[in-house]
């Protein structure tokens, strides 16, 4: 993780990244604990939809095969684990507040960041931003379910789909914006809002059992639930994520230290 050069000067970021570097623990036990609890791990009813995966020759015609698919019982989220986080940037807010010349505005703007002392105008008054690394401990497990099927005239043939699907070596990244106050003696984290968080993976295994006749358009198949995967689960999963560490950082705040 690159640290802006212009801040690495500032006597600030030690500690900062301190108090980070206590605060990540608490974070992902609360988090971990929290996905569980809240009905996410395992996650009942992901996504549910239907694809078409090409067509087959049934004799009397060639028909575009259909599959009604759910995806369900996604487990191993709860080993989510903030593996680092360090401030990148920080500035003084003085040049931010100086764009409001209706100074009645400032105790809105500093609350919005996070600050208590509404009417300081100080420089000792800061913002910046954070960078987060992520992993899962395990990797993502799905059940598929549904059934496959075609129709030609009178000739309507169709099959149970089933099956189980894994992401593997799931790593995250992510940013956000921070807000601090120096003042008293102390420096204080005041508010951490991560804004962007996305996950990559080493491969995604689909495994479906024998669809008979349908056997034909498996590879077809397999490649459609991989784009289900990475259009459709992994950001519904980078958003449920981002929303549910804000949560939780927002409870643990502010967090102070000694200057």
């Amino acid at each position: 993780m690159k640290t802006d050069q212009s801040v690495v000067s500032n006597p600030v970021i030690p500690f900062l990244n301190k108090i980070l570097e206590g605060l990540v623990p608490k974070i992902n036990t609360i988090v971990d604990k929290l996905i569980v609890s809240e009905g996410y791990d395992p996650w009942k009813n992901i996504d549910s939809g239907k694809v078409s995966p090409g067509s087959i020759n049934l004799g009397i015609c060639s028909a575009t095969v259909y599959a009604e698919y759910y995806l369900k019982n996604l487990t191993g989220l709860s080993s989510l684990e903030i593996t680092e986080a360090e401030v990148v940037s920080l500035n003084s807010i003085a040049e931010e507040l100086a764009k409001h010349p209706n100074q009645n505005e400032v105790p809105a703007i500093k609350k919005a960041m996070g600050f208590s002392n509404l009417q300081n105008n100080s420089s000792d008054d800061l913002s910046g931003n954070i960078a987060i690394e992520a992993r899962l401990n395990k990797s993502l497990s799905l059940q598929l379910g549904g059934s496959v099927g075609a129709k030609c005239g009178f000739i309507h043939p169709s099959v149970g789909l089933g099956g189980s699907i894994s992401v593997n070596s799931i790593t995250g990244s992510g940013s956000g914006n921070i807000s601090v106050s120096a003042e008293s003696g102390k420096v204080c984290l005041s508010k951490i809002q991560i804004e962007n968080l996305s996950f990559d993976f080493s491969n995604i295994d689909v495994s479906i059992n024998g669809l008979g006749i349908f056997n034909v358009i498996l590879d077809p198949l397999v490649n459609l639930f991989k784009g289900v995967i990475k259009d459709k689960v992994l950001p519904q999963i980078e958003s449920l994520v981002k929303s549910k560490l804000n949560d939780v950082i927002s409870g643990e705040l502010p967090q102070c230290l000694d200057l």
